[in-house]
């Protein structure tokens, strides 16, 4: 990478009528204000007169140094008030701008970021925006905000950081939800107090403050607690029989002052149904009321352990000096700013773990590059890293108020807040569904807790709502929210195959293996809550609706069966598809032919689209298949006009199954109704004598 310079450049603060010129071209330009750094290509054809190459930095250097310009408190208070310092030159024809700017979107609060654009130009220019960091006992730590990553996540100094950022939250987030003041242990825990001999430790529901372990099993754990070790493992464990992650989650607990740790594979009896079941009643519970929950985000198996150092990037970021207002010579190292998703961590690519992660009101991330610290309230990295702006995984604050003051935080809520859960709840499923489940029949167990939380507020506004509201959970649909529940597609993503097993009804986004969106269901045309006129929205009857549970007490678990009766029209397609992209159609000129159903590639002028077809999976249709409309909404305004429903096929002689589902496409051009009703005509039907009951399982 070429080396660049300040040189021959002008300080400006400000912008427009505002904008003052602190330094001249030709001025000795001040390094304390913004110090070196390298830059790429095109950069570095910029004139550099003014400046001379370090054969010991192997960066430039101002030729003398002038004293500071402004102080620290001056650019606080500047950047908070939308000024900046930049610095401007020319290059050819463009005018390149670098400004040194403040910002509060990300953590910690200040950290300064330089970034390069250029002028009249109305997009910035790639990989343009650097944020500044350095290390706690550098000269330079007194003036640049953000510090180095914590690497060495092991060592006393981390384990003292991230005690240090958790009491700090605790006391002062007041948004937060507090640790419980007497929580009681679960069933079982594993005794940390020795490390080197833990031991499985029995409650019986004493009072303790506990970790909880959320990680990748990646395999089957050979030394987990069954009903052959159980007495063994009361009296101590061997630490050769722990696999590394669980190893060193009871190394941490221990490190964190924290005597008890529960993790599922030594507290749970493994071969024990009747155990695990009793166990899963209590999940939502024992991550909800844990201190601190630890996840190991970037172990792969439970054999891989999360407390090695990380390794450095490489490249490694550019270490520029910097001068201090004291006069003193710092350094400091310059990156691209970035948000880290953890998209790519082994425990983000898993079902069970979001659960864990979900239920979890504080959690300490060991993540692939240093230590997080996540809450209700913000994402911030031990240490005082950066850490981008980013929407954390985590449900809506009122899921952590106890369940008798629930009722009285939301009898304020107006029409939106209870749509804005919706919506977080359709999330959530989305985020669910793109995940792995090790085990298909877990499909619903794995989520079950989730549902709880929702159930739990959902429930308390159908209390206000009258008995004659029903509020149950239906294999992952809501009751309250049928029949818009019942219109949910596969999201953008590949087909896959039908699942062998049986995991839920077909009318039940947890009987494919697919990501899933809710969101057209919620659709504001297809709610009555939200059209100006509720006479003009019409639905398909549900006559009933109901669900076999596995076991009762898992109200939110697996079901063995499921059965949908409704009343609609029945329309039959021709259905001739090869692709996962069909639209329903018919011919302009022969409507009477009825309802095609083709791929996008083969339709021409003479077909009219009145719906596009989303297929549940790859499984080849052979019978006979029905559109049948859930919900319509019949106008008048044309934007208004809106249909969706399902596509079944015949599952036996007297039932249905769900094959996929449909709506009608947008408009094209919002004033035109001429393509709009013609839609609309096949799915509005009002009388009875076109309509039929059917069963769907």
């Amino acid at each position: 990478m070429d080396e660049f310079g300040w040189g021959n450049t002008r300080l400006v603060i400000g912008e427009g009528k505002d904008k003052k010129v602190i330094m001249n071209e030709d001025e000795k330009f001040d390094e304390s204000m913004i110090p070196m750094k390298k830059f790429s290509e095109y950069e570095a054809e910029a004139w550099d007169a003014g400046s001379r190459h370090s054969d010991e930095t192997g960066y430039s250097k101002a030729r003398s140094r002038a004293p500071p310009s402004q102080s620290r408190e001056d650019f606080h208070n500047a950047s908070q008030s939308g000024d900046y310092y930049r610095t401007v030159r020319l290059i050819g024809p463009f005018l390149i701008h670098r400004s040194l700017r403040a910002r509060n979107a990300h953590t910690p609060l200040l950290t300064q970021f330089l970034t390069t654009r250029v002028e009249d130009y109305e997009i910035d220019i790639d990989n343009n925006d650097y944020y500044l960091f350095t290390s706690p006992n550098d000269p330079a730590a007194t003036e640049i905000i953000a510090r180095d990553p914590i690497r060495d996540v092991h060592s006393p100094r981390a384990y003292s950081l991230a005690l240090e950022c958790l009491r700090d939250r605790v006391t002062n987030h007041d948004m937060c939800p507090k640790p419980a003041s007497s929580p009681r242990l679960p069933t079982r825990v594993i005794d940390c107090l020795n490390p080197e001999h833990p031991r499985l430790f029995v409650s019986n529901g004493e009072p303790g403050a506990y970790v909880a372990l959320s990680y990748v099993w990646g395999g089957e754990q050979p030394n987990c607690t069954v009903t052959t070790n159980f007495d063994a493992y009361t009296h101590g464990i061997s630490v050769n029989l722990i696999p590394g992650t669980i190893r060193d989650a009871i190394e941490a607990t221990n490190k964190y002052g924290f005597r008890y740790l529960w993790v599922d594979a030594f507290c749970i009896i493994q071969d024990s149904k009747e155990d695990k079941k009793v166990e899963l009643t209590q999940l939502r519970r024992i991550f909800r009321d844990g201190y601190i929950t630890i996840i190991a985000s970037c172990a792969p198996s439970a054999f891989a352990g999360f407390l090695q150092d990380r390794a450095a990037p490489i490249p490694p970021p550019p270490r520029l000096p910097f001068w201090c207002e004291d006069g003193r010579l710092g350094t400091m190292s310059i990156q691209p700013r970035f948000t880290y998703d953890g998209s790519g961590e082994p425990v983000n690519q898993r079902a069970w773990c979001l659960e864990e992660r979900l239920l979890s009101a504080r959690k300490l991330v060991y993540a692939s590059d240093t230590i997080q610290y996540h809450c209700q309230t913000s994402v911030s990295y031990i240490g005082g890293a950066f850490a981008g702006p980013r929407n954390a995984e985590r449900l809506p604050d009122i899921m952590f108020v106890p369940d008798a003051d629930i009722q009285k935080h939301v009898v304020g809520w107006k029409r939106s807040d209870w749509r804005e859960l919706r919506m977080q709840w359709a999330t959530v499923v989305m985020n669910y569904t793109s995940r792995v489940v090790t085990k298909p029949r877990d499909k619903l167990t794995a989520f079950g807790g989730v549902a709880e939380q929702f159930h739990r507020v959902w429930y308390s506004e159908l209390q206000t709502e009258g008995p004659q509201v029903q509020g149950r959970y239906l294999a992952g649909l809501w009751e309250k929210f049928l029949p818009q529940d019942l219109l949910w597609k596969k999201a953008n993503t590949s087909l896959r195959t039908r699942p062998t097993l049986y995991l839920a009804p077909s009318w039940s986004w947890a009987s494919v293996d697919v990501e899933i969106s809710l969101y057209s269901a919620l659709d504001q045309r297809l709610d009555t809550a939200f059209v100006e006129d509720p006479t003009q929205l019409k639905r398909c009857e549900i006559l009933k609706c109901e669900v076999h549970l596995d076991d009762e007490r898992l109200l939110h678990g697996k079901v063995k069966s499921g059965l949908l009766t409704i009343r609609s029209t029945m329309i039959p397609i021709k259905w001739n598809i090869t692709n996962d992209e069909p639209k329903l159609l018919v011919h302009r000129d022969n409507a009477e032919a009825g309802l095609l159903a083709l791929d996008a590639s083969r339709v021409d002028e003479s077909l009219l689209c009145v719906g596009d077809v989303y297929i549940d999976s790859t499984e080849e249709v052979c019978g006979e298949v029905w559109a049948v409309p859930v919900l319509w909404n019949i106008g008048p305004a044309p934007g208004d006009i809106h249909a969706a429903g399902l596509c079944v096929t015949h599952a036996s002689d007297k039932q249905f199954r769900r094959v996929g589902c449909w709506e009608t496409p947008e408009l094209i051009e919002t004033d035109s109704e001429v393509d709009r009703r013609p839609m609309i005509i096949w799915f509005n039907s009002d009388g009875d004598e076109t309509k039929r009951i059917l069963e769907i399982i």
